[in-house]
């Protein structure tokens, strides 16, 4: 059985190169996969990852993600509004609405919100 090819540029890893720890099987065997080929190359992506810019990132990342969260808030206030607004226009005529319905339609239909917006929130935590 011929070792398979490594998935990455190992810059010259060959298998006796490796050093031997208690835990790792020798470089030897042939056992080996194009995973451990590819945690030996990048044991040394840890001292790359200490030069990055933090606070550069995080304007970059806050000129990415704001002005989507301000987009979705926007529209999250323009639809709150045009339930009121749609009140005043004559729904409740329309829809047959008679005293408290429309009001208990409303209030079912922003407690359902809350409940998906809250649940969503838990799943993006998670993630």
């Amino acid at each position: 059985m011929e070792q398979p090819e490594p998935l990455i540029d190992v810059q010259g890893l060959k298998p006796d190169s490796v050093a031997r720890t208690p835990d790792v099987p020798s470089a030897n065997e042939k056992s080996l996969d194009r995973a451990y080929f590819f945690v030996e190359a990048s044991r040394g992506a840890a001292d790359e990852s200490a030069s990055i810019d933090l606070k550069r990132l995080r304007r970059k990342i806050d000129r990415r993600i704001l002005p989507m969260m301000f987009c979705c808030f926007v529209m999250q206030c323009i639809d709150k509004i045009v339930l009121n607004y749609a009140a005043l226009m004559g729904i409740n005529e329309q829809l047959h609405l008679r005293g408290k319905n429309f009001s208990n339609a409303v209030s079912a239909f922003w407690i359902a919100y809350l409940i998906a917006e809250i649940s969503t929130g838990q799943y993006l935590r998670s993630q």
